[in-house]
């Protein structure tokens, strides 16, 4: 009783934290088996980094506190003991501030002093983006397309606007996270939206570190992407009406100087102004050569078969598993099953049914990519 009053006295948020969820559906509380539904995707190995990540952090944290603790003697004032804080309520606290913390554009005001004056000051208006958590407001759920405003103002009082179209009464009230794909969207919130316009597949080709021409490769490819030559290169979810030529630029580039053996070769490739220069991400590394360019294609489509031959056994039903299992599957047949399957399965527990949708929208992707590549491979014959 006494520690509660202590908690009533100086916590005038407990109310709120009496209220917040105790579960969630994000892969930090997927079973094993769960998990498991998402291996050959990007998210099941962050998944499980996230997962050792926080329990280191939670051990440094642990320490820090105990150091604290016996360092200022408020283990007797404090109404937590060392033994309460364990992984499990360390988690819950970091699931509560991943899903429910929003942005807010907040005024400061900062004071420049003058070199030549000491007694001058000037004070500056700014404004700088903080994560808060709002009582209410952060029960609101997502839509890709709501047009919701919201401010805070100097006092921390919240305003909300409903944007440039009226809300009907009774509909809900719903907010736009931000252009998310599934993969951010269940690693962060916990859900998926089915037929995400947002989606995208990271893709790893990373240059050989025991290539002699490494160095001059990998410095190239940071001139011209900005990013590490051995990041990812994202092929992003395309609609029916695009152009179907859906290769990534910055991959297409990496696989064909992988395959330059010679420097006066690479000096020769790297000099050459390319037809796609509007921006740095659309230029493209032109083809070296007929083998070079069948090379880097045939090594993309053997790596793109596997990843979405992964995905298909995540989707697939038991009793379609063992057809396509086999190689000989017809890729149409194939098809058919994982439509019938995702389909079907929409019903099934929050954690699968997320699972199943990231690596739906993900094999639908990889398989748009598959055609690309093919259409590539068939113009060099």
């Amino acid at each position: 009783q006494q520690q509660l009053s202590y908690v009533d006295k100086f916590i005038s948020f407990l109310p709120y934290c009496a209220v917040l969820p105790n579960e969630f559906n994000h892969p930090l509380y997927f079973s094993d088996s769960e998990l498991k539904l998402l291996e050959g995707t990007n998210c099941h190995s962050y998944a499980l980094q996230m997962k050792s990540q926080i329990q280191r952090d939670w051990m440094d944290l642990l320490t820090l506190i105990q150091h604290w603790y016996d360092s200022s003697k408020v283990g007797d004032r404090w109404f937590l003991s060392i033994d309460d804080i364990t992984l499990d309520r360390y988690l819950w606290a970091l699931s509560n501030i991943y899903t429910r913390c929003t942005d807010f554009e907040v005024s400061a005001q900062n004071s420049i002093h003058s070199d030549d004056d000491a007694a001058l000051t000037v004070e500056v208006s700014s404004t700088i983006t903080t994560r808060v958590m709002v009582p209410l407001f952060d029960m609101m759920n997502h839509d890709f397309s709501s047009e919701l405003l919201h401010s805070i103002d100097d006092d921390g009082n919240i305003s909300v606007f409903n944007g440039p179209h009226a809300i009907s009464e009774g509909s809900e009230i719903c907010l736009n996270y931000g252009r998310f794909s599934n993969e951010k969207l269940l690693l962060v919130y916990g859900f998926t939206v089915h037929n995400n316009p947002y989606n995208y597949v990271d893709i790893y080709a990373p240059l050989p570190e025991d290539d002699p021409l490494y160095a001059l490769k990998a410095n190239f490819l940071r001139q011209q992407y900005g990013n590490s030559p051995n990041g990812p290169h994202s092929i992003l979810q395309m609609t029916k009406n695009e152009h179907p030529r859906v290769l990534p630029s910055s991959l297409l580039s990496t696989l064909r100087l992988i395959g330059i053996q010679s420097y006066e070769e690479l000096l020769r490739i790297i000099s050459i102004e390319s037809d796609t220069t509007d921006s740095n991400d659309d230029y493209e590394v032109p083809i070296v050569s007929r083998e070079n360019e069948e090379a880097a294609l045939t090594a993309l489509q053997s790596a793109l078969h596997s990843m979405t031959r992964r995905l298909a056994l995540n989707l697939i039903s038991d009793e379609n598993l063992n057809a396509a299992s086999s190689k000989e599957a017809p890729q149409q047949q194939l098809e058919e099953e994982l439509k019938d399957d995702v389909a079907r399965n929409m019903a099934k527990p929050l954690n699968v049914h997320n699972a199943r949708i990231l690596c739906w929208g993900e094999y639908q992707i990889l398989q748009t990519a598959l055609e690309d590549v093919q259409r590539r491979l068939e113009k060099l014959t």
